[in-house]
């Protein structure tokens, strides 16, 4: 992010009760590291580009309870990132729709949930 979208917000969160920003850094390796060293809850960062976000997976999985918000370069726009359980229930299980959900398929009509 520019030093102006940095600047800007820094000072919305800071404004914010509740909200504590623990640093500042330039990189994905240093970010890793401040993650692990202040036990953060949520990161705010820069976007990546698109389907490079490899290294957010790596540092969800290792902090499964983080929050990644990725502002875009021209700061209009936004992506979170986070690992979720995903619930989706099988209306009518027959051996299918078993091998499909097995498999990750879903070639039901249903209900689909986050939890």
């Amino acid at each position: 992010m520019a030093r102006m979208q940095i600047d800007i917000v820094k000072n919305i969160l800071a404004a914010e009760e509740g909200i504590v920003v623990a640093g500042e850094v330039s990189g994905q390796a240093e970010m890793a590291n401040a993650v692990a060293v202040t036990k953060a809850n949520v990161v705010v960062t820069g976007e990546v580009p698109a389907g490079d976000v490899a290294s957010y997976r790596r540092l969800l999985y290792r902090r499964p309870r983080l929050r990644i918000v990725a502002i875009t370069a021209e700061g209009r726009q936004g992506r979170t990132y986070e690992l979720q359980p995903h619930v989706a229930t099988i209306v009518d299980l027959s051996p299918t729709s078993l091998i499909a959900a097995i498999k990750g398929l879903t070639p039901w009509n249903d209900v689909v949930a986050s939890m």
